[in-house]
């Protein structure tokens, strides 16, 4: 080889992804892969990986989608932020973009705004009216639903986010963890109902009914 060139690095590709694949085999390939590729001296190629970085140390770190159809379900959620279109409770949600909430079917697409930094979560926020029967007992179905709505937060709901007496509920759709997603909390469309907690204080608890996928 003339002098002053260096040799092309060596370069090792795998295939897609197989369909199933879970989110902490996806996790330990990953570091496999940047350790591996720091011992050779290789450059990493994986087909089907939505991106990959390379550290200031010279790791590597690959976004790796499944390589299943459950990416083209209805509210899956892209590590781009992009949610499948589907509907919870008969309504289409909406994702906050710019100033505005835009329905997830818009054409372009809204993306929710990942960070990629720490763990995220994408949550559900359903916002209704109740049925109320006598100021202490309410009914299967809202009054009526004001508005549903998809947003990236930092904190996991929990109990006392599905149990309400002002009709405001959230529920957890999806993890990412520095921009990986690692749990899909089912898909679409979704469909439920209120189920009085029997305190008669007029609160409901938000009982959801996932699609079979």
């Amino acid at each position: 080889m003339p002098e002053g060139l260096s040799s092309p690095p060596k370069k090792l590709r795998l295939g897609r992804m197989p369909a199933g694949v879970g989110p902490s085999f996806k996790a330990w390939l990953d570091s496999t892969l940047r350790q591996m590729g720091r011992a050779l001296g290789v450059q990493v190629q994986i087909d089907g990986a939505e991106s990959a970085s390379t550290g200031s140390d010279g790791s590597l770190r690959f976004k790796i989608a499944t390589g299943s159809a459950s990416t083209s379900l209805p509210l899956d959620v892209s590590a781009s932020g992009i949610v499948v279109p589907g509907t919870i409770l008969e309504v289409m949600p909406q994702i906050f973009v710019g100033a505005t909430w835009t329905a997830i079917d818009t054409v372009p697409a809204p993306a929710l705004a990942i960070t990629g930094t720490g763990t995220e979560y994408a949550v559900v926020q359903v916002t209704g009216v109740f049925d109320v029967v006598d100021s202490v007992f309410v009914r299967r179905n809202f009054s009526s639903i004001t508005h549903v709505r998809i947003a990236i937060t930092g904190t996991m709901p929990g109990p006392a986010d599905i149990t309400r007496d002002d009709g405001v509920f959230k529920f957890h759709l999806a993890t990412f963890v520095d921009g990986v997603k690692t749990a899909q909390n089912g898909h679409g469309p979704i469909t439920g109902n209120l189920c009085d907690d029997s305190t008669e204080t007029a609160s409901a608890k938000l009982e959801l009914v996932y699609a079979q996928s």
